[in-house]
């Protein structure tokens, strides 16, 4: 399997390093954290008090970088880029877990169309909060098939960082209800 996996981080190293995005929304979050950051609030505009982000973990996250001190633009893409990479692993034990014994050995395909998918490969390193909230979401996933308690730390994490992530959330309360 790990294989399947070296390779799959491989064609997504590839891909996202070759593509070098960076979303231009981003520069939206990235307002706020430098006005924050400078002591103005969490504001766009000086003096305006106007949310004009959905994503308020993320932003949140990148105030906290740079409070540190550090460069929360690359922050954001390297971690983006990490958490897409993280994405791939999870996939394939997703895949494990899914797959009956005598299937298995098709779960070496997950990751490889997970890691070369071209989407995957050039939103992670966007600077945006879609592969952090995709990696929550598919971590959400797997500790719900394992019914592990740090589910509730995930899907925390998604609503957070996103909206979407109360959906997520209710899907999986659907689901307990229905399969359990």
């Amino acid at each position: 399997y790990w294989i399947a996996v070296l390779l799959a981080l491989g064609g997504f190293v590839y891909l996202a390093v070759s593509l070098n995005f960076v979303q231009d929304d981003a520069y939206i979050s990235y307002r706020y954290v430098a006005n924050y950051l400078n002591g103005d609030g969490l504001v766009f505009n000086v003096g305006e008090r106007v949310e004009g982000f959905t994503n308020f973990g993320w932003v949140i996250l990148m105030v906290f970088i740079g409070s540190l001190g550090l460069d929360y633009i690359v922050a954001s893409q390297l971690l983006g880029f990490a958490l897409g990479a993280g994405i791939v692993l999870l996939s394939l034990m997703i895949a494990l877990r899914m797959l009956p014994e005598r299937e298995r050995h098709f779960a070496v395909l997950v990751p490889l169309l997970v890691g070369l998918n071209m989407s995957l490969a050039y939103w992670s390193p966007a600077g945006l909060e879609t592969a952090a909230f995709a990696f929550m979401t598919v971590a959400s996933l797997l500790l719900f098939l394992q019914r592990n308690w740090l589910l509730a730390l995930t899907l925390t994490w998604a609503v957070w960082l996103r909206p979407e992530g109360a959906l997520v959330t209710g899907l999986l309360i659907v689901c307990e209800a229905v399969i359990y």
